[in-house]
C-alpha cells in the first residue's frame, strides 16, 4: 500500500462492464490493525511472540494493516527486545505489503535478504470471500510471499523475528595496490 509517500494511486476502471480496460479495486490497508481477536494494535503493546524451541528466533502474528515501523519500535520496546532480520527503509510500508512482495532486498552473502523470507504463516479473503490459512510447509505460501496481493487480500501476517544482537564495527584505511 501507498510505496510512494504521497496519497495519489490509480486503479482505471471502465465505466461499462466488459470493457478491456478495467482494471480493479484500490483496497486501503492501513485501518487494518487489529487482529480477529481485537489484539494487536499500535500502541496497546499487545503483539505477543512465541520463542521458538531453538530460542534464535520467535514468531508474532500481526495485522497486516499496520506498518512496518509501528510493528519494529513495538517489538523493540518488548523485554526481550525482538527485530526483523531485514531492515527496510520503508517505515510506512504496510506488513501485509512486505509481506507479499519479493521486495526490499538487502542481502549479505549467505542471508535471506527479503522481507518476505521471514514469513512463517498467512491469513487471507480469497476473491471469492472464503478465508484461508497458510503455514510453512504449503507450497501456496511460497507463492503468497510474491504475490503482491494478487490472490487476495491478506489480514494477518506471522512473521519470524529475532533476538535483538548488539552489533560492533570498525573502520580501517585500506591503500590500494
Amino acid at each position: 500500500t501507498r510505496h510512494s509517500m504521497t496519497p495519489c494511486m490509480s486503479a482505471e476502471a471502465s465505466r461499462e462492464a466488459g470493457s478491456p480496460h478495467r482494471w480493479g479495486t484500490v483496497v486501503e490497508m492501513t485501518h487494518l490493525v487489529r487482529l480477529r481477536d481485537g489484539t494487536g494494535g499500535p500502541g496497546d503493546n499487545s503483539l505477543r511472540v512465541i520463542p521458538e524451541e531453538d530460542g534464535r528466533s520467535g514468531i508474532v502474528t500481526i495485522p497486516a494493516g499496520r506498518t512496518f515501523l509501528s510493528v519494529a519500535q513495538e517489538l523493540n520496546q518488548q523485554k526481550p527486545s525482538w527485530v526483523f532480520r531485514v531492515n527496510t527503509e520503508l517505515g510506512p510500508l504496510t506488513i501485509g505489503a512486505a509481506a507479499c512482495g519479493a521486495t526490499k532486498d538487502s542481502s549479505f552473502p549467505r542471508e535471506p535478504g527479503q522481507v518476505c523470507h521471514d514469513v512463517a504463516g498467512m491469513r487471507l479473503v480469497r476473491p471469492d470471500g472464503i478465508p484461508m490459512d497458510l503455514r510453512e510447509g504449503n507450497p501456496d505460501l511460497e507463492a503468497l510471499r510474491c504475490s503482491y496481493g494478487l490472490f487476495g487480500i491478506v489480514t494477518e501476517v506471522t512473521c519470524r523475528v529475532y533476538p535483538r544482537e548488539y552489533i560492533s564495527l570498525s573502520h580501517a584505511k585500506i591503500r590500494p595496490r
